[in-house]
């Protein structure tokens, strides 16, 4: 009796198994779907937030600290070996805004709107957050720089202001928040391919005038990646590779620049309203019927305020928050 059922089973899924057909999933617009129910996700995202302040009340400061402790590693040397990931990385760009101008045009079929939004945008972010500092061996700038001051002997001309802080990181990093929140059509491959080649063109122009400090200051995606390094598992201490438990180096003595602070807000608030703008609360607030979307060309600048309002809102509120805790 047993045997047979079995063997029914069997038979049953050996034929569902010949009977599939291929599924494709969306990845573009970072299309990455919570299967379960969101009510799972909140509980347990502020169940952790909330057990993390007890524990740091709870336990002494001396036994945190040790904890987030880092072991040093091996010592670092210095080595050409970055400009030449970097080239590399600059080829498979180039690569990939060729194929954006002159593959399809269907962003499920071009690999531009993929690698960019979904392997770059959603996981290179995330390993670089977990890991440590990748961006620093593969931004596609610093390898071609190298080359073209080697090979023209080209040198900084202009000295970037320091009384200028990350003011021009936080525009530019708005400003590519804007495009992929409020644009037409972000995911659209020969728009893409303008956007993206005509920001790393300006990005390297800046670079070769202004030398490094424009990645370290003004780069808003290279000054985003460096925040999230600060969380990673691997980094620098001294002239050593170390490593520890998730967010060590972001408990550093020293406290934050204000730019940085601010883009780190800026980060979540833009972040908090891409989780936001797509939901029925904020269509009914704007005035439009989900179940009858205009389109994305029909809330541009719907999306840009509560892009910008969004963020106002947050800095003002941590602002205000930490005034008090001053107090």
């Amino acid at each position: 009796m047993i045997v047979n059922q079995t063997l029914r089973i069997l038979a049953a899924l050996f034929l569902l198994l010949f009977q599939a057909n291929p599924a494709f999933a969306h990845a573009s617009e970072q299309g990455f779907v919570l299967l379960l129910p969101t009510d799972v996700y909140i509980v347990s995202g502020a169940a952790s937030v909330g057990l993390t302040v007890l524990l740091l009340t709870v336990l002494p400061d001396r036994f945190v600290s040790s904890m987030f402790r880092p072991i040093a590693l091996v010592r670092v040397r210095r080595t050409g070996l970055r400009a030449v990931t970097s080239c590399l990385s600059f080829l498979l760009l180039m690569a990939l805004i060729w194929i954006g101008f002159n593959g399809s045009h269907d962003p499920m079929a071009n690999p531009l709107p993929v690698f960019f939004w979904t392997i770059w945008w959603i996981g290179f972010i995330t390993l670089q957050g977990v890991v440590g500092d990748l961006w620093r061996w593969l931004n596609p700038w610093t390898g071609p720089v190298v080359v073209l001051r080697r090979s023209l002997n080209i040198r900084p001309f202009l000295r970037f202001p320091t009384v200028l802080g990350h003011s021009i990181a936080i525009v530019t990093f708005m400003a590519f928040a804007a495009f992929l929140l409020a644009d037409p059509a972000p995911a659209d491959p020969v728009r893409l391919a303008r956007v993206v080649g005509g920001y790393w063109l300006f990005t390297l122009l800046a670079i070769l005038a202004f030398g490094p400090r424009w990645l370290r200051r003004a780069e808003g995606l290279s000054v985003v990646l460096r925040v999230y390094t600060r969380m990673g598992l691997f980094g620098r201490r001294g002239n050593r590779v170390a490593v520890g438990l998730l967010g060590w180096q972001a408990l550093s003595p020293r406290a934050p620049a204000i730019g940085i602070a601010t883009l780190t807000l800026l980060m979540l608030g833009s972040g908090s309203f891409d989780g936001l703008n797509e939901t029925f609360w904020w269509m009914g607030l704007i005035g439009v019927n989900p179940l009858e979307f205009p389109g994305r060309s029909a809330v541009i600048i719907q999306n840009l305020v509560g892009l910008v309002l969004a963020n106002i809102w947050l800095v003002s509120a941590y602002a205000r928050q930490s005034g008090l805790g001053w107090r």
